[in-house]
């Protein structure tokens, strides 16, 4: 009986140190995906911003030129 006791009770320790570890796997698997999902978001944001600059001094070139005292559509 202590042997078959002794057996499932490696097993059971065996089973639950394999469960911790791979909830600590997805634990870390989610961390990284966050931190990707993160970085590549905030790539984008950074690279709407450089149009987003982009356009507001194409606006502002347009409009400085378009109220300039020499401009005439005449």
């Amino acid at each position: 009986m202590w042997e078959w006791l002794g057996s499932n009770a490696a097993k059971v320790g065996a089973s639950i140190v394999g469960s911790g570890l791979s909830a600590y796997g997805q634990h870390k698997n989610a961390k990284t995906q966050k931190k990707q999902f993160n970085s590549m978001f905030n790539l984008e944001k950074s690279q709407l911003a450089r149009e987003n600059k982009k356009e507001d001094d194409r606006q502002d070139i347009i409009n400085s030129v378009y109220k300039s005292p020499s401009f005439s559509l005449a």
